[in-house]
């Protein structure tokens, strides 16, 4: 019955381990919370960019006073942005102003398509996420994007910073503004899988523990 019972715990043990592998290289730095995700290395919030498109940023920065729909939020920088896609990629390279790099499998690790799931889909045909920066030029504000586009002739897997620049008036239904702030979370929620890990561990130390006082029990040792 113990080997049996062994038997059953180490095959949860392992089941706990590979379900609870992250899906996409480094993905377990990040946490997604609905609205926002939180990459724990930067200790940045990243709100969802879907709630600022079709805004132009003199309308994002009309809402961040207080008890606007951005209190709270700031524009993240060109170096905040290559960041973000260099912890999701685990490419430590992402630190020129334009980075553009290739990945000819969806399935590989590290792939951007969950990245852009994390920040929201604004529905762009070409399949990639555009936000506005903090850096300006002349007044004009520069634009990053985010692609991941599987179409057959092109399989485009890029991140670019400072894609290019615009106006105060300028809004489309695609574009929204790359926003963060310092994360409120304190602490990172343990995974469920690592909670039935530890109680498949749990469980089968008091099985062993009952079976050996059992034992000696019955070779009269007290």
């Amino acid at each position: 019955m113990f080997r049996i019972i062994t038997k059953f715990a180490l095959t949860l043990l392992i089941s706990t381990v590979v379900l609870s592998a992250p899906a996409k290289a480094l993905s377990v730095d990040f946490v997604d919370n609905a609205t926002f995700t939180t990459d724990t290395i930067s200790g940045l919030d990243w709100l969802d960019i879907t709630a600022s498109t079709n805004m132009t940023f003199v309308d994002v920065i009309t809402q961040m006073g207080s008890g606007g729909a951005f209190d709270g939020w700031r524009f993240a920088t060109g170096l905040e942005f290559l960041s973000l896609a260099s912890n999701w990629t685990g490419n430590a390279s992402l630190n020129n102003l334009t980075i553009s790099y290739l990945f000819p499998d969806e399935g590989q690790p590290g792939t951007l398509h969950g990245l852009q799931g994390l920040l929201g889909d604004t529905g762009s045909a070409d399949q990639t996420i555009y936000g506005f920066l903090a850096d300006t030029s002349g007044g004009r504000r520069y634009l990053a994007s985010i692609r991941d586009d599987d179409n057959a002739n092109n399989q485009i897997h890029a991140v670019l910073a400072y894609t290019d620049a615009f106006n105060g008036e300028f809004y489309d239904i695609n574009v929204g503004s790359f926003l963060v702030r310092d994360t409120e979370i304190s602490t990172i929620p343990l995974p469920a899988s690592l909670w039935m890990f530890l109680a498949a561990l749990g469980g089968l130390g008091i099985f062993g523990w009952r079976k050996k006082k059992s034992s000696t029990s019955k070779i009269g040792i007290t």
